[in-house]
């Protein structure tokens, strides 16, 4: 009897070795260690990526820039459009697939901030971007190529001068900032046409400035420049001065101040200079010129 039992107890055992090294080792025995998923690499931006940036709202394309300085996923560095004169820094992500998100804080406290949605693939770089904490909502796109298009101006366009003129204005340029100053006799007025000739796209700048009683001798203001009569919504092209006799003015390129309107014009000494009809601006301006020698620069 007491080999009866102790067969069956060797046999139990023998038994329970098998069921506890198959547990150990898992199904079919394979005891290695489960493979770790692979990780995936986060495209690297660090660097200067150039190109273009279009405006639904004007239709208009202007050169834009981003360099970026990247730690992991993280992105920062800053950003420049409309030939420099806007910029500020960039704060943003890059995920493994490429997908690329930030948002801009301008320099300019009155610039809209954007924020931007974009792919990379390679060296380029395109998405949307829509403005933020903004009265106006623009959108846009946005297509960069890494080291592409070269260095982003560091200088606005600007003009000065004194009395009346006709200039070119280079079309990228929306907003300008126009002032003037006179400190003669009395009084001169200051007017300042979107166009020229016989193709005026608008009244810009139609001011009173002098040392009399009740007048400023400056004017400052930021202005849209695109048309506002025939062809609405296109580049000025170019800017004329009018009547202005030795009053000194400057015209400079800038950024437009968001959540407030331009600049409008105001009653000058010439009642049909602000007549609102075009027929009634030309001929106002015609008149004008007859008063002062233009020179085109």
């Amino acid at each position: 009897m007491a080999r009866w039992w102790s067969g069956v107890f060797v046999v139990a055992l023998l038994a329970v070795g098998a069921v506890t090294s198959s547990c150990g080792t898992g199904i079919g025995g394979d005891n290695s260690s489960p493979t770790a998923p692979t990780s995936q690499t986060v495209p690297n931006l660090t660097g200067t990526w150039t190109g273009t940036t279009f405006s639904n709202s004007t239709g208009l394309t202007f050169s834009a820039g981003v360099t970026f300085f990247q730690t992991g996923s993280a992105l920062s560095g800053t950003w420049y459009a409309g030939g420099g004169t806007t910029g500020g820094t960039i704060s943003g992500t890059v995920n493994s697939s490429g997908g690329v998100s930030f948002t801009t804080t301008p320099s300019n406290p009155l610039t809209c901030p954007l924020s931007v949605t974009a792919i990379v693939a390679g060296s380029t770089l395109g998405g949307t971007w829509a403005t933020t904490g903004c009265t106006e909502a623009i959108t846009g796109t946005l297509s960069l190529t890494k080291g592409g298009g070269g260095v982003p101006p560091t200088t606005a366009w600007s003009r000065t001068g004194t009395g009346a003129t006709i200039m070119d204005l280079p079309t990228r340029i929306t907003h300008i900032r126009i002032e003037g100053e006179y400190n003669g006799q009395q009084v001169m007025n200051f007017i300042v046409w979107c166009g020229s000739g016989d193709d005026l796209g608008g009244l810009l700048v139609n001011e009173i400035l002098g040392t009399h009683s009740g007048y400023s001798t400056t004017y400052s203001g930021i202005h849209s420049a695109l048309r506002s009569y025939s062809t609405a919504g296109q580049p000025c092209g170019e800017l004329e001065v009018t009547y202005s006799s030795g009053l000194q003015w400057s015209i400079t390129e800038t950024a437009p101040r968001s959540g407030l309107s331009e600049t409008a014009p105001r009653s000058g000494l010439s009642p049909a200079a602000t007549t609102g009809s075009l027929a009634g601006d030309v001929d106002a301006v015609q008149r004008l010129r007859r008063q002062a020698t233009t020179t085109r620069e």
